[in-house]
């Protein structure tokens, strides 16, 4: 019975944990007045970025004409001294890059992080120069309590299921 009850519990928190979640962006702003909308799915188990397509309009369109990053390259996944300034870096064209930089790294709980708009690896650029910062946003998952994941409510319905054998057996 308690090998059972291990095993049901093991199976449900390990589809519970750990999956990727999907990113979007809300109110990215950039200083001259242009946007950023858009998602991508990350992994916070392997610290990797899955698919993705971030749309750019707006602001200085002779500099920076709109662009959607997609998943063409996969971005790189960069952090700088010791693991405090990790952004992440969608290149998609040899010279036209967008990195965000969350306030706290992202983890597979989900939620809303503001963006850190002062991070100085925080923008979008030509090789890097023409460069524009940000000056607003943060990035959020779509959480629903109402309707449980099959792994939680597997944990729910093993609860009745258990109490029934354990009376079936005396």
């Amino acid at each position: 019975m308690k090998k059972l009850l291990f095993l049901m519990g093991s199976i449900a928190l390990g589809t519970a944990m750990g999956d990727p979640l999907t990113w979007t962006l809300q109110d990215v702003r950039f200083v001259d007045g242009g946007t950023a909308s858009g998602w991508f799915v990350f992994d916070a188990l392997t610290d990797s970025v899955g698919a993705y397509s971030i749309s750019v309009l707006g602001g200085d369109t002779t500099t920076f004409p709109e662009f959607t990053y997609q998943m063409d390259v996969p971005p790189n996944l960069v952090a700088f001294a010791s693991f405090t300034n990790k952004f992440i870096d969608f290149t998609t064209t040899s010279t036209r890059e967008f990195r965000i930089t969350p306030m706290t790294w992202m983890t597979d709980a989900g939620g809303v992080i503001a963006l850190d708009v002062q991070n100085p690896f925080a923008f979008e650029c030509f090789n890097c120069n023409p460069s524009r910062r940000f000056e607003s946003g943060s990035i959020a998952t779509l959480q629903s309590d109402a309707i449980p994941e099959p792994a939680t409510g597997l944990l729910l319905l093993a609860g009745p299921v258990l109490l029934a054998v354990k009376r079936v057996v005396r």
